[in-house]
């Protein structure tokens, strides 16, 4: 019974710790932004969103991404427009997902104390020692870097410098665009323009993402939380 004992009990710790970890979590990701702005308040003006790749343009895919930039635009204070003929300004939008390092992931030995006993002596060890029978292991999932860049320049000025230049890049297990995209615009979007030249990491909620105004949270309102994607 004692050779169980421990083991037993070390267990049941374990889940309790990582339910008081994990208790106030909420699902999300986690992405790194950088932006670049000289950008008036807007006004009302229309923008459209393209695609830096034309072959992208008139996809399903990318008219569904467009639809979370007129979203996010609209809530900045701009007016979103189909025709970048009518349009003041330009949002030029690019996004990719590449092979990132590997993620180690590796488990503890499965060990317990084994105690042998004299008949009637229950408080006398006569022996103990340390037993393994299951070894750590050690393996590898892939990991994917996905990232999003929204460039905004004023309209029939393809040369000139952007107002708005934003990127966000998050690490995950998941390559699928789809997925991440709702979180990479959210992550542009928090209290845009954001601060000009600065790095911010921002730990975007899954349920945020139906709350455009409210879409980030710090890492510490975050922390200790694992990404779902």
């Amino acid at each position: 019974m004692a050779d169980t004992l421990i083991p037993s009990l070390r267990t049941a710790l374990l889940v309790l710790l990582i339910a008081i970890v994990t208790s106030g979590c909420t699902p999300g990701i986690s992405c790194d932004v950088y932006r670049l702005h000289r950008l008036p308040a807007p006004t009302g003006e229309t923008v459209a969103i393209v695609a830096a790749d034309s072959d992208l343009q008139t996809s399903l895919e990318f008219a569904n991404y467009r639809a979370l930039f007129e979203e996010r635009l609209s809530n900045a204070g701009y007016t979103p427009v189909a025709d970048t003929a009518e349009a003041t300004l330009i949002a030029e939008i690019e996004y990719s997902v590449s092979e990132g390092a590997p993620r180690v992931m590796s488990s503890w030995p499965r060990c317990s104390y084994r105690y042998y006993y004299r008949s009637g002596e229950p408080f006398n060890p006569q022996w103990y020692g340390y037993r393994c029978w299951e070894p750590p292991t050690v393996s590898t999932i892939a990991q994917y870097v996905r990232e999003l860049r929204m460039d905004i320049r004023p309209a029939g000025q393809p040369q000139s410098e952007p107002l708005f230049e934003g990127r966000a890049t998050s690490i995950g297990l998941s390559n699928r665009m789809s997925e991440i995209m709702p979180y990479l615009v959210a992550a542009i979007f928090d209290n845009f323009p954001g601060e000009s030249g600065q790095w911010k990491t921002i730990f975007i909620e899954e349920d945020a993402l139906d709350e455009p105004d409210e879409v980030g949270a710090s890492p510490a309102s975050g922390s200790g939380c694992p990404a779902t994607v």
